[in-house]
C-alpha cells in the first residue's frame, strides 16, 4: 500500500476528507522543511554590524574564528562550504574554532559608518569568488587565500587521463601556453588550513640578538 492510496481511500468518504488528508501531509511537510531549515542554521553564527558588540568579541575577543562573507556575489558558495565544514573545526584533533556568516560589503558598523571589510582591511574577492576571512590568537583578521579553501588543478593535471592516449600536436604551442588553473571548493582543503593557522603559539627560547630579532621585533607575539 503506498501513499497514493492512503490519499485516495479518504475520498469514498466524502470530498472534504481528501482535502484534509492532503492538508495535513502538507502541513507535516512543511513542518519538516522548517526543522531542517533551522538545524542548517544553526551550524554558522549570524554576526552582524548592526551588533557591534558581539562582532567585537567574536573578531577581537582572541578566540578562532572563520567567517564567510555573504554578500560578494559568490552565490553562497563561501557560506555553503563553510557550513559543510563547521562541525569538522568544531573538534579535535586541532583547535576548535567557531564558524559564521558576516554581510561584509553591504551593512556599516555604527560608530565609524565603516562596513566590516573595511574596518578589518579585507580586499574584495575575485569576480564569483568567496570571501572567507579568519581571526586567531588575537592576529588581524586576514582573508584565506584560495589554496586554503580549495582544490587547485591545472587543465593538464585535469586533463591527463583523456590525454595519455593522444599525441600533443605541438610540444612549442604547449609550452607557450600558460595551462588554466581550476579552483574547486573543498571542505578538507579549508579545515587543514584552519586548523594549521589556528594553533597556539609555542614559546621559543631567545639565547641570541639574532634570535630576539625574528622572533620578537619581526613578530607579531613575543
Amino acid at each position: 500500500m503506498g501513499a497514493s492510496r492512503l490519499i485516495a481511500e479518504p475520498r469514498r468518504r466524502g470530498p472534504g476528507l481528501h482535502v484534509l488528508w492532503v492538508a495535513l501531509l502538507s502541513m507535516l511537510c512543511s513542518c519538516d522543511l522548517i526543522v531542517g531549515a533551522a538545524e542548517k542554521e544553526k551550524l554558522l553564527h549570524v554576526l552582524s554590524a548592526t551588533r557591534p558588540s558581539e562582532l567585537k568579541s567574536a573578531l577581537w575577543g582572541g578566540d578562532c574564528w572563520v567567517v564567510a562573507c555573504t554578500d560578494v556575489g559568490d552565490q553562497g558558495v563561501g557560506a555553503a562550504l563553510l557550513e559543510s565544514a563547521s562541525q569538522s573545526l568544531s573538534k579535535e584533533p586541532g583547535p576548535a574554532c567557531n564558524a559564521a556568516q558576516l554581510k561584509c560589503a553591504s551593512e556599516k558598523l555604527p560608530d565609524s559608518g565603516k562596513t566590516p571589510m573595511q574596518r578589518l582591511g579585507l580586499p574584495a574577492p575575485p569576480p564569483g569568488h568567496p570571501l572567507i576571512f579568519l581571526t586567531a590568537n588575537g592576529d588581524p583578521a586576514r582573508a584565506l587565500e584560495t589554496s586554503e579553501w580549495a582544490l587547485i588543478t591545472t587543465e593538464a593535471e585535469s586533463k591527463a587521463g583523456k590525454a595519455s592516449g593522444k599525441r600533443k600536436s605541438s610540444s612549442k604551442a604547449s609550452k607557450s601556453k600558460k595551462p588554466a588553473k581550476t579552483a574547486t571548493p573543498d571542505r578538507r582543503v579549508l579545515v587543514k588550513a584552519v586548523k594549521k593557522a589556528a594553533a597556539p603559539y609555542r614559546a621559543v627560547s631567545v639565547a641570541s640578538q639574532a634570535a630576539f630579532q625574528s622572533h620578537c621585533l619581526d613578530a607579531r607575539h613575543c
